[in-house]
Protein backbone atom coordinates (compact mmCIF):
# COMPACT_ATOMS: atom_id res chain seq x y z
CA UNK A 1 0.00 0.00 0.00
CA UNK A 2 1.65 3.28 -1.51
CA UNK A 3 0.48 6.54 -0.23
CA UNK A 4 -0.77 9.44 -2.17
CA UNK A 5 -0.85 12.88 -0.15
CA UNK A 6 -3.81 14.66 -1.12
CA UNK A 7 -4.96 18.10 0.62
CA UNK A 8 -8.52 17.82 3.30
CA UNK A 9 -9.76 20.81 4.88
CA UNK A 10 -6.96 20.60 7.82
CA UNK A 11 -3.87 18.63 6.87
CA UNK A 12 -2.69 16.84 3.60
CA UNK A 13 -3.24 12.90 4.11
CA UNK A 14 -2.19 9.53 3.41
CA UNK A 15 -4.53 7.81 0.88
CA UNK A 16 -4.34 4.53 -0.64
CA UNK A 17 -5.93 2.85 -3.47
CA UNK A 18 -6.36 -0.33 -5.12
CA UNK A 19 -6.71 -0.86 -9.16
CA UNK A 20 -10.07 -2.37 -9.11
CA UNK A 21 -12.61 -0.13 -10.96
CA UNK A 22 -15.83 -1.60 -9.98
CA UNK A 23 -18.07 -0.09 -6.98
CA UNK A 24 -15.73 2.56 -4.96
CA UNK A 25 -15.64 1.43 -0.84
CA UNK A 26 -14.24 4.15 1.68
CA UNK A 27 -12.90 2.28 4.48
CA UNK A 28 -12.07 4.06 7.52
CA UNK A 29 -9.82 2.96 10.42
CA UNK A 30 -10.07 3.53 14.03
CA UNK A 31 -8.78 5.63 16.74
CA UNK A 32 -5.18 6.47 16.81
CA UNK A 33 -4.24 3.75 13.79
CA UNK A 34 -4.05 4.03 9.72
CA UNK A 35 -5.48 3.09 6.97
CA UNK A 36 -2.87 0.12 6.50
CA UNK A 37 -4.98 -1.70 8.70
CA UNK A 38 -6.96 -2.60 5.78
CA UNK A 39 -3.85 -3.98 3.84
CA UNK A 40 -5.25 -7.72 4.32
CA UNK A 41 -8.13 -6.45 2.01
CA UNK A 42 -6.21 -4.70 -0.50
CA UNK A 43 -3.96 -7.39 -0.91
CA UNK A 44 -7.17 -9.59 -1.84
CA UNK A 45 -8.70 -10.49 -5.11
CA UNK A 46 -11.30 -8.04 -3.97
CA UNK A 47 -8.82 -5.03 -4.86
CA UNK A 48 -8.85 -5.78 -8.21
CA UNK A 49 -12.38 -6.00 -8.71
CA UNK A 50 -13.76 -3.02 -6.91
CA UNK A 51 -12.24 0.31 -6.07
CA UNK A 52 -10.96 0.36 -2.10
CA UNK A 53 -10.09 3.47 -0.98
CA UNK A 54 -8.09 3.75 2.46
CA UNK A 55 -6.72 6.95 4.18
CA UNK A 56 -5.06 8.09 7.42
CA UNK A 57 -6.96 10.72 9.35
CA UNK A 58 -5.10 13.56 10.04
CA UNK A 59 -2.67 13.48 13.10
CA UNK A 60 -2.38 9.33 12.10
CA UNK A 61 0.18 7.20 10.42
CA UNK A 62 1.49 8.45 7.53
CA UNK A 63 -0.77 11.98 7.64
CA UNK A 64 -0.09 15.71 8.72
CA UNK A 65 -1.35 16.94 11.81
CA UNK A 66 -3.72 19.54 11.32
CA UNK A 67 -3.47 23.28 11.50
CA UNK A 68 -6.55 23.33 13.71
CA UNK A 69 -6.65 20.56 15.90
CA UNK A 70 -9.80 21.16 17.87
CA UNK A 71 -11.34 21.08 14.92
CA UNK A 72 -10.17 18.99 13.68
CA UNK A 73 -9.94 16.23 16.13
CA UNK A 74 -13.50 15.56 16.43
CA UNK A 75 -16.81 13.74 14.98
CA UNK A 76 -17.47 16.64 12.63
CA UNK A 77 -13.56 17.16 11.65
CA UNK A 78 -13.66 13.43 10.96
CA UNK A 79 -16.66 13.96 8.88
CA UNK A 80 -15.38 16.24 6.80
CA UNK A 81 -12.23 14.77 5.90
CA UNK A 82 -14.79 11.93 5.07
CA UNK A 83 -16.05 14.40 2.60
CA UNK A 84 -12.96 15.79 1.22
CA UNK A 85 -11.54 12.13 0.21
CA UNK A 86 -14.65 11.72 -2.01
CA UNK A 87 -15.00 14.62 -3.46
CA UNK A 88 -11.37 13.96 -4.67
CA UNK A 89 -11.60 10.92 -5.87
CA UNK A 90 -15.12 12.01 -7.48
CA UNK A 91 -16.91 9.15 -6.06
CA UNK A 92 -20.56 9.52 -6.63
CA UNK A 93 -21.49 6.26 -5.56
CA UNK A 94 -19.86 4.03 -2.86
CA UNK A 95 -20.05 2.37 0.45
CA UNK A 96 -18.23 3.07 3.46
CA UNK A 97 -16.49 0.63 5.93
CA UNK A 98 -15.66 1.26 9.21
CA UNK A 99 -13.37 -0.08 12.09
CA UNK A 100 -14.23 0.74 15.56
CA UNK A 101 -14.08 4.51 15.84
CA UNK A 102 -14.25 4.51 12.20
CA UNK A 103 -17.25 2.38 12.21
CA UNK A 104 -19.27 5.08 14.62
CA UNK A 105 -17.78 7.86 12.51
CA UNK A 106 -19.61 6.13 9.75
CA UNK A 107 -22.65 6.37 10.97
CA UNK A 108 -22.90 9.71 12.27
CA UNK A 109 -21.50 11.00 8.80
CA UNK A 110 -24.13 9.04 6.83
CA UNK A 111 -27.12 11.73 6.79
CA UNK A 112 -24.46 13.77 4.42
CA UNK A 113 -23.13 11.49 2.16
CA UNK A 114 -26.09 11.58 -0.44
CA UNK A 115 -23.93 8.86 -2.36
CA UNK A 116 -23.72 6.01 -0.20
CA UNK A 117 -25.34 2.93 -1.07
CA UNK A 118 -24.78 1.01 2.43
CA UNK A 119 -22.11 0.01 4.71
CA UNK A 120 -20.21 -2.14 7.33
CA UNK A 121 -19.30 -1.34 10.58
CA UNK A 122 -17.26 -3.70 12.89
CA UNK A 123 -16.07 -3.24 16.81
CA UNK A 124 -18.65 -0.42 16.40
CA UNK A 125 -21.58 -0.55 18.71
CA UNK A 126 -23.73 2.84 18.00
CA UNK A 127 -23.89 5.35 20.61
CA UNK A 128 -27.01 6.78 21.88
CA UNK A 129 -28.24 9.94 23.13
CA UNK A 130 -28.08 9.53 26.23
CA UNK A 131 -24.70 7.06 26.15
CA UNK A 132 -25.60 3.69 27.35
CA UNK A 133 -21.81 3.31 27.88
CA UNK A 134 -22.36 0.23 30.65
CA UNK A 135 -24.16 -1.89 28.19
CA UNK A 136 -22.98 -0.79 24.78
CA UNK A 137 -19.08 -2.12 26.28
CA UNK A 138 -17.46 -4.56 28.47
CA UNK A 139 -15.45 -4.04 31.49
CA UNK A 140 -11.97 -3.77 30.08
CA UNK A 141 -9.14 -1.31 31.55
CA UNK A 142 -8.24 -0.21 28.12
CA UNK A 143 -11.31 1.13 27.25
CA UNK A 144 -10.10 4.76 29.18
CA UNK A 145 -6.97 5.03 27.07
CA UNK A 146 -8.53 5.61 23.66
CA UNK A 147 -9.87 8.33 24.67
CA UNK A 148 -6.04 9.79 26.56
CA UNK A 149 -3.84 12.27 25.32
CA UNK A 150 -0.06 11.53 26.12
CA UNK A 151 0.68 7.28 27.01
CA UNK A 152 3.01 5.34 28.43
CA UNK A 153 4.83 2.39 27.35
CA UNK A 154 3.05 0.08 29.38
CA UNK A 155 -0.41 2.27 28.47
CA UNK A 156 0.27 1.57 24.51
CA UNK A 157 1.32 -2.33 25.18
CA UNK A 158 -2.38 -2.90 27.17
CA UNK A 159 -4.26 -1.22 24.80
CA UNK A 160 -2.48 -2.73 22.18
CA UNK A 161 -3.33 -6.11 23.49
CA UNK A 162 -7.08 -5.14 23.30
CA UNK A 163 -6.83 -4.16 19.37
CA UNK A 164 -5.74 -7.81 18.71
CA UNK A 165 -5.02 -10.88 19.98
CA UNK A 166 -2.06 -11.79 17.57
CA UNK A 167 1.79 -10.96 18.49
CA UNK A 168 2.29 -9.78 15.24
CA UNK A 169 -0.96 -7.46 14.77
CA UNK A 170 -0.53 -6.04 17.85
CA UNK A 171 3.26 -5.21 17.40
CA UNK A 172 2.10 -2.94 14.19
CA UNK A 173 -0.65 -1.40 16.08
CA UNK A 174 2.27 -0.64 18.99
CA UNK A 175 3.82 1.35 15.82
CA UNK A 176 0.80 2.90 14.61
CA UNK A 177 -0.24 4.09 18.36
CA UNK A 178 3.11 5.71 18.76
CA UNK A 179 2.96 7.69 15.86
CA UNK A 180 -0.63 8.58 15.97
CA UNK A 181 -0.92 12.51 17.50
CA UNK A 182 -2.05 12.29 21.46
CA UNK A 183 -3.80 15.84 20.58
CA UNK A 184 -6.45 13.46 18.38
CA UNK A 185 -7.40 11.44 21.86
CA UNK A 186 -7.70 14.16 24.10
CA UNK A 187 -9.35 16.69 21.77
CA UNK A 188 -11.54 13.92 20.38
CA UNK A 189 -12.37 13.26 24.26
CA UNK A 190 -13.42 16.41 24.63
CA UNK A 191 -15.84 17.03 21.69
CA UNK A 192 -17.55 13.66 23.02
CA UNK A 193 -17.70 15.22 26.62
CA UNK A 194 -19.35 18.10 25.15
CA UNK A 195 -21.97 15.93 23.63
CA UNK A 196 -20.65 16.90 19.86
CA UNK A 197 -21.89 13.87 18.36
CA UNK A 198 -25.28 12.64 16.66
CA UNK A 199 -27.50 9.97 18.18
CA UNK A 200 -26.38 7.08 16.28
CA UNK A 201 -29.15 4.87 17.53
CA UNK A 202 -31.34 6.72 16.03
CA UNK A 203 -29.76 7.35 12.49
CA UNK A 204 -29.44 3.44 12.54
CA UNK A 205 -33.25 2.79 13.43
CA UNK A 206 -34.14 5.33 10.29
CA UNK A 207 -31.34 4.32 8.24
CA UNK A 208 -32.78 3.14 4.67
CA UNK A 209 -29.97 0.96 3.20
CA UNK A 210 -28.14 -1.86 4.12
CA UNK A 211 -25.73 -1.97 7.13
CA UNK A 212 -23.80 -5.04 7.87
CA UNK A 213 -22.44 -5.39 11.71
CA UNK A 214 -19.85 -7.70 12.58
CA UNK A 215 -18.53 -8.24 15.78
CA UNK A 216 -15.43 -10.46 16.61
CA UNK A 217 -16.81 -13.83 19.05
CA UNK A 218 -14.08 -12.64 21.45
CA UNK A 219 -14.23 -8.74 21.33
CA UNK A 220 -12.73 -7.65 24.50
CA UNK A 221 -14.87 -4.10 24.38
CA UNK A 222 -17.90 -4.97 22.72
CA UNK A 223 -21.26 -6.03 24.75
CA UNK A 224 -22.39 -7.93 21.63
CA UNK A 225 -26.29 -8.02 23.46
CA UNK A 226 -26.36 -4.40 23.23
CA UNK A 227 -27.68 -4.81 19.98
CA UNK A 228 -30.28 -6.67 20.83
CA UNK A 229 -31.45 -3.55 22.50
CA UNK A 230 -31.58 -1.60 18.82
CA UNK A 231 -34.33 -1.71 16.34
CA UNK A 232 -32.21 -1.60 13.16
CA UNK A 233 -34.56 -2.30 10.34
CA UNK A 234 -32.50 -3.01 7.62
CA UNK A 235 -29.72 -4.82 9.43
CA UNK A 236 -28.07 -6.61 6.85
CA UNK A 237 -29.19 -10.42 6.94
CA UNK A 238 -31.23 -9.65 9.79
CA UNK A 239 -29.30 -10.23 12.80
CA UNK A 240 -24.92 -9.18 14.03
CA UNK A 241 -22.55 -11.28 12.17
CA UNK A 242 -20.32 -12.97 14.93
CA UNK A 243 -17.03 -13.74 13.41
CA UNK A 244 -15.41 -16.85 14.87
CA UNK A 245 -12.32 -16.85 16.29
CA UNK A 246 -12.49 -13.07 16.01
CA UNK A 247 -11.21 -9.84 18.88
CA UNK A 248 -11.72 -6.58 18.10
CA UNK A 249 -9.65 -6.44 14.91
CA UNK A 250 -11.59 -8.78 12.24
CA UNK A 251 -9.84 -7.60 9.14
CA UNK A 252 -6.34 -8.37 10.78
CA UNK A 253 -7.52 -11.21 12.43
CA UNK A 254 -9.73 -12.79 10.50
CA UNK A 255 -9.64 -12.16 7.00
CA UNK A 256 -10.90 -14.56 5.07
CA UNK A 257 -13.88 -14.51 6.97
CA UNK A 258 -14.21 -10.71 6.64
CA UNK A 259 -13.24 -10.77 2.71
CA UNK A 260 -15.74 -13.24 2.48
CA UNK A 261 -18.92 -10.95 4.38
CA UNK A 262 -17.83 -8.14 2.61
CA UNK A 263 -17.39 -9.57 -0.84
CA UNK A 264 -21.35 -10.95 -0.07
CA UNK A 265 -22.49 -7.75 1.12
CA UNK A 266 -20.97 -5.75 -1.94
CA UNK A 267 -22.34 -8.15 -4.25
CA UNK A 268 -26.37 -7.60 -3.08
CA UNK A 269 -25.33 -4.10 -2.91
CA UNK A 270 -24.69 -4.02 -6.62
CA UNK A 271 -27.56 -6.33 -7.35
Amino acid sequence: MNPEMIPTSFAKIATYSSTGNGLPVVFIHGNSLSGITFIKQFESELAGKYRFIAFDLPGHGASEKPGDAEACYSVAGYIKVIQDVIHHYNLDKYVIVGHSMGGNIAMEASPDLPGLLGMMTFGAPPIGLPPAFERMYLPNPAMGLNLKGELSSDEIQVLAHSWADENSIREKIIDLLNQSDPAGRSYLAASLGQGKYRDEVEIVKNYDKSIAILNGEKDPWVNVNYYNEIDIPNLWRGEVQVVSGGSHSLQLEQPESFNGLLHDLLEEIER
